[in-house]
């Protein structure tokens, strides 16, 4: 791995298997991240964009596989870690958002109650400290603290994301 990478994607390809023939949705794609930067993977529907981050997150479906390639975040070859490793990372260190956001939120439920209780149930975080938590991160992203007492509906669709 190059000494100034964060993140870094090399020849990954994925393909999928339909009866006994595997056909490639992915094909060698490549790219190097140093810490600050932003990437963006355009491409026209059905070219492979959520194949290629379902792959790299480690989250395929069954009839799919890495054919070859590696990918590195922080040093760490992510295709070799085990599940137990990985969830470790999920949502602390690496996390994906997908473009339809509003699905992924509970309409009748709070925004910031859906992360507190996030952090408490996985993190085992304390209720208090775990809204302080959730305040600490809507100052960083941008967004008011109190906006966390909002409901889903009323976030534009970035806000969501």
């Amino acid at each position: 791995m190059r000494h100034d990478s964060y993140f870094r994607v090399k020849d990954l390809s994925v393909e999928f298997q339909l009866g006994k023939n595997y056909y490639t949705a992915v094909h060698q794609i490549s790219f190097d991240l140093k810490k600050g930067e932003t990437f963006g993977l355009a491409g026209e529907s059905g070219c492979g964009k959520s194949t290629a981050a379902m792959a790299i997150m480690r989250m395929l479906q069954d009839n799919a596989r890495i054919r070859e390639g590696t990918v590195w975040f922080q040093g760490r070859d992510l295709l070799s870690l085990n599940q137990t490793e990985l969830r470790e990372l999920w949502w602390k260190e690496i996390a994906m958002i997908f473009q339809a956001s509003l699905n992924s939120l509970n309409p009748v439920k709070k925004v910031g109650q859906q992360i507190v209780e996030v952090l408490t149930v996985r993190e085992g975080m304390e209720n208090k400290l775990a809204w302080e938590r959730v305040e600490e991160l809507f100052t960083l992203i941008g967004i008011q603290p109190g906006r966390a007492r909002d409901y889903p509906h009323e976030f534009s669709g970035g806000m969501r994301q």
